[in-house]
């Protein structure tokens, strides 16, 4: 046995070491600094809130509901993310890294995962090319390094459909089979309460799929998957019981509010979404972003400075299909014929899904593209293959420069965007509005605690109570903050009413420009850290109304409210 393992470790030699190099750069560039450099702004504290009261008084203090999704704080998905997030929060802490921990695991695991999946179909120098790809993709990394629920779905819909492969597989025994199919519903179960993107495609991707392959597993295999999503989903399903069918109302309320009827201008709308399908497709792979967060209009053709990279894109990716379709229609072998089909299938639905997102006039944000970023990649190596590189060494050199060509960008902007971190004055630092992605100048975590202890410390020389005026984005940020040191929200700076007896700050970029509603204000002093200035301010004797706002009119933070409303397991059982 022993000879026999140390033959194969021989042979197989390179390709470990290969694959040890290029997921440990990978690992390196998804950890390092992860903690002090996290991204931690509104979405963050609001999950961190909802799964720290579960963490603090009780398991049973968990929701039955998800985050929420198409705005505001209504709506919800099923409650996945929060249960995976108390199980990393309850292991690493309950801090904002301890939380954002299960991303990070996740993302490290889709590394061996995806080379698993690539190797499906391709041979090892290709998937080695492709994880060299997925590894180094910042787009990928960036979105390995902090917690929100769109995160995980590359290692969830990896699993999902390497599970959904292996479970058809003709290769594989009878018990295997049936193993991986539940591990497959699991996953899928799991991935379709992640996002309303994956909630209407992998699901569908999966049946559609099923329904090709028409797989015989036995009677008790099927109904224990069923029995795994019905548990999954249970509760969601209690939580409607005991609110009457509320979250289901206002899903059917949400999707029968339509844009335009979906085929009209059809024309227009699908150029729009290849466009907008090239687009990701090339972002994912190669770091360079045209069209990240920018609104498409008429059907995109205008004669500006991106029109050249989406052209490369809409050009690559239609090859990239014609080479599937056309290895399809050659296949011979089951095993690789289901991946071709799996990944037709893949790429397709959720192109309808985003066609008919365009057709409902809703806006495309970056995030949509984590549902097709494996895939992208995948998408890639049929080009790739074209080199056949395991016939001869010289064509495996084309491949690795190649390959290179492809991460320079990628790595380039990854450093670019450690180095705007590590310096955070060397650029102008501004809130994207609309999405994380593509601004990637943010406030650390590492910032967001110097700025807490730096108001702290004024707070304990007086006592009074702090009022904070800054962005939408981080006055939860640093509301959690301090509320973990004990000082909670009264009110925010509300300029018809100033107290003598308060702590006043203003939270701004450095070079930002001051209100001229501040001048019911003294401006004391001016402390930089890292992307933020704070001025700690006195209000003019003039604006002055009381001396101290009294306790009994102190406001309660938005957020606490929001969540204090959320069904728990715990009203579940009290309210029977």
């Amino acid at each position: 046995m022993f000879k026999r393992l140390s033959s194969i470790y021989q042979h197989r030699k390179w390709e470990i070491v290969m694959l040890c190099i290029i997921i440990g750069i990978g690992i390196f560039f998804r950890t390092y600094n992860f903690s002090d450099w996290l991204l931690f702004e509104v979405d963050q504290t609001y999950d961190t809130r909802i799964v720290s009261q579960a963490i603090e008084n009780g398991i049973e203090n968990l929701p039955l509901l998800g985050p929420t999704a198409g705005g505001g704080r209504a709506l919800r998905l099923g409650p996945a993310f929060y249960y995976m997030e108390y199980a990393s929060a309850l292991v690493f802490g309950d801090t904002p890294t301890g939380h954002a921990m299960l991303v990070l695991i996740f993302s490290i695991l889709s590394l061996p995962l995806f080379y698993l999946f690539s190797r499906r179909y391709f041979g090892i120098p290709i998937s080695l090319s492709l994880l060299a790809i997925f590894s180094s993709s910042v787009f990928l990394v960036l979105y390995g390094r902090f917690s929100w629920s769109p995160n995980v779905l590359p290692f969830l819909i990896l699993l999902s459909f390497y599970a959904l492969l292996r479970s058809v597989s003709r290769s594989e025994t009878e018990i295997k089979r049936s193993r991986f199919f539940l591990l497959s519903a699991a996953a899928i179960a799991l991935t379709s309460q992640i996002h309303f993107n994956s909630f209407f495609t992998i699901p569908a991707i999966a049946i559609i799929f099923l329904l090709y392959k028409r797989p015989r597993f036995p009677v008790k295999t099927w109904l224990m998957a069923f029995m795994i999503i019905a548990l999954v989903y249970s509760p969601m399903v209690l939580s409607d019981i005991s609110t009457s069918g509320e979250n289901v109302n206002l899903f059917l309320k949400k999707i029968s509010k339509g844009g335009s009827v979906p085929f009209e201008d059809a024309v227009r709308k699908s150029i729009v979404t290849i466009q907008y399908n090239a687009s990701g497709y090339f972002f994912v792979t190669t770091g360079i972003d045209r069209i990240s967060g920018k609104r498409i209009k008429d059907y995109g053709f205008q004669n500006d400075a991106n029109l050249p990279w989406r052209s490369l894109a809409i050009t690559l990716i239609i090859a990239e299909l014609c080479l599937i379709v056309l290895a399809m229609r050659k296949e011979r072998d089951a095993d690789r014929r289901d991946f071709l089909v799996l990944i037709f299938l893949w790429a397709s639905i959720p192109f309808a899904y985003f066609y008919s997102l365009i057709s409902g006039n809703f806006h495309f944000y970056p995030r949509f593209y984590l549902l097709i970023a494996p895939v992208a990649v995948i998408f890639f190596g049929f080009l790739l293959q074209m080199l056949h590189p395991e016939r001869h060494a010289a064509r495996r050199a084309i491949l690795a420069g190649i390959t290179l060509i492809v991460l320079v960008p990628n790595i380039t902007r990854i450093f670019d965007h450690f180095l705007s971190l590590a310096n955070p004055e060397r650029d102008e630092v501004s809130v994207e509005r609309e999405d994380i992605f593509p601004n990637d100048k943010r406030l650390t975590l590492d910032e967001q605690l110097a700025i807490t202890e730096f108001m702290i410390d004024k707070q304990r020389k007086n006592g009074y109570p702090i009022y904070i005026a800054t962005y939408g984005e981080y006055e939860p940020v640093f509301w959690y903050h301090l509320g973990k040191q004990g000082l909670f929200y009264s009110d925010r700076v509300n300029e018809s009413h100033l107290y003598a007896e308060g702590n006043y700050f203003l939270i701004r970029y450095p070079n930002a420009k001051i209100r001229s509603e501040k001048e019911d204000f003294i401006i004391e002093d001016k402390e930089k850290f890292g992307a933020l200035a704070v001025y700690t301010m006195t209000p003019q004797e003039t604006s002055i109304d009381e001396l101290r706002q009294p306790t009994k009119d102190y406001k309660e933070f938005l957020q606490t409210s929001q969540i204090r409303d959320l069904a728990t397991w715990k009203t579940f059982f009290n309210n029977l």
